[in-house]
């Protein structure tokens, strides 16, 4: 095993080992870009969620608070609810739409737990 295979994570690691040992490099080759593809798409899908909830909770909470403080609703301000409870409720919607997304990922992938 080469050098630079040891710096890898324990998981990829193993998958190297498996592989290189067989004398399988090509196998090698797309089981690490599998690997980099998952992580990548993992990765845009927290920036999206980050994204959000950062022009929620910043954004609508206190950036354009005045213009969203034109709109009521059941009596309270726009802006005002948004720092309050939006920002909380958006932030419990991306959990269960990060998981939701992350299982079809896991299943695209085939690192699925079931």
């Amino acid at each position: 095993m080469t050098y630079a295979a040891w710096r890898l994570p324990v998981h990829r690691r193993r998958i190297c080992s498996a592989l290189f040992f067989r004398g399988n490099t090509a196998g090698l080759e797309r089981a690490l870009n599998k690997n980099e593809e998952y992580w990548r798409e993992n990765l845009k899908l927290v920036g999206l969620c980050l994204a959000i909830w950062f022009f929620v909770s910043f954004g609508c909470g206190i950036l354009f608070v005045k213009t969203l403080n034109q709109v009521r609703i059941g009596g309270y301000q726009l802006g005002f609810w948004f720092a309050q409870q939006g920002s909380i409720y958006t932030f419990v919607a991306l959990i269960f739409f990060y998981a939701a997304r992350m299982a079809c990922l896991d299943r695209k992938y085939g690192v699925d737990e079931g």
